[in-house]
């Protein structure tokens, strides 16, 4: 399933990323990405991830099974972290979650695109039937790349999550159906985006 990867992306001004997938060695540069994330972007994250325990969980828990890690670097540095999370029993195991952060400095360059588009392969492979994402309201730019990528809006949970700060913020739930839009995804990609090296912006 993996076998495609890591892969090269193109972006501005020649710069080349590579997307891979997160390995056990990366605990370190992954705590490093995390912490420069700027104050207001991990407001928006589930969890304390400045915490190096909070990382160290992760990676004791480490389960492809249960949670497909892609990270994109440049320079041998973490600049995005995009993850596919997957019930493996009960009512939800058709149905995937992707989760996604992008550095500051290195959006609008389609890094948040990539890792989406290349999720979504990845629940293709697993014949997952739905994809699932969740943000806050005022998460502006994911809410673009999702809807750009054929997510639809199901629900608005009025003050439903707490940020880090213990701020209230309505949550919007987007679904996606991967089996019967995947023609019309993979056409609009292409007419849109062509080789990914557009403007975009992720987060």
């Amino acid at each position: 399933m993996f076998e495609d990867f890591p892969k090269e992306l193109k972006l501005k001004k020649d710069k080349i990323a590579t997307i891979r997938l997160l390995d056990k060695n990366d605990k370190k540069e992954l705590h490093e990405f995390f912490k420069r994330l700027p104050d207001r972007d991990r407001l928006f994250l589930k969890e304390d991830v400045t915490d190096i325990k909070v990382v160290e969980r992760w990676f004791k828990d480490f389960n492809l099974n249960k949670v497909i890690p892609l990270i994109v670097e440049i320079d041998g540095k973490i600049v995005a972290d995009g993850t596919l999370h997957i019930d493996e029993h009960g009512w939800a195991r058709h149905i995937g979650e992707i989760r996604m952060v992008v550095e500051k400095d290195y959006r609008k360059q389609s890094i948040g695109l990539h890792l989406v588009k290349e999720l979504y392969f990845i629940a293709m492979k697993l014949k997952l039937e739905k994809l699932v994402g969740m943000m806050m309201e005022s998460q502006r730019t994911a809410i673009k790349i999702f809807t750009d990528l054929g997510f639809k809006k199901e629900a608005t949970l009025k003050n439903h999550v707490k940020d880090l700060n213990g701020k209230n913020h309505s949550l919007i739930l987007m679904t996606h159906s991967v089996e019967s839009h995947w023609s019309e995804l993979e056409n609009m990609i292409q007419d849109h985006y062509g080789d990914f090296s557009g403007d975009f912006s992720g987060q």
